[in-house]
């Protein structure tokens, strides 16, 4: 198991004030990360808003895809993980893959949509090469991208 899906929770705070109270790593050493899914009102894609925990119950971060226009482009040096990077990531199972690109920057943004312009919540995301021989690849944001942990790379 990769992930827990969080539920019952109304907010990221009272989530992130359970999991750490509560410890559920201590029961269940497995796990990888926590994801909590907002399901505020019902909308006919199936994406929400969703939070992510790491497995000792700190708050990465979250994104919400059904954003548009808001994404102003990310720095290079605002990027947790750089080109090359070995990450970890997973929603049934744990993968490896190497960072191929960054999200992209302003300057990018305002080239293709001007100078104020936005993309949507989705764009902001890592290219990331997985997959026997790099062949795969997966669009993720950073709070779903981990620094390989050897707990996990055991077989």
């Amino acid at each position: 198991m990769s992930r827990t899906i969080l539920g019952d929770f109304t907010d990221a705070s009272s989530a992130e004030s359970y999991l750490k109270a509560n410890s559920p790593t201590d029961n269940w050493p497995y796990l990888f990360f926590y994801q909590m899914e907002l399901m505020l009102q019902c909308r006919t894609d199936n994406r929400y808003p969703v939070t992510i925990f790491d497995r000792n119950g700190n708050m990465r971060g979250g994104y919400d895809n059904y954003k548009s226009d808001c994404f102003p482009g990310r720095m290079e040096a605002d990027c947790h993980f750089k080109v090359g990077d070995i990450v970890q990531f997973g929603h049934h199972k744990l993968l490896l893959g190497v960072v191929e690109s960054l999200p992209p920057d302003p300057a990018f943004v305002a080239q293709v949509e001007g100078q104020n312009g936005m993309l949507d919540a989705v764009d902001d995301s890592y290219l990331v090469l997985c997959g026997k021989g790099g062949k795969e690849h997966e669009h993720l944001h950073e709070c779903e991208l981990f620094e390989p942990d050897a707990r996990f790379l055991v077989p």
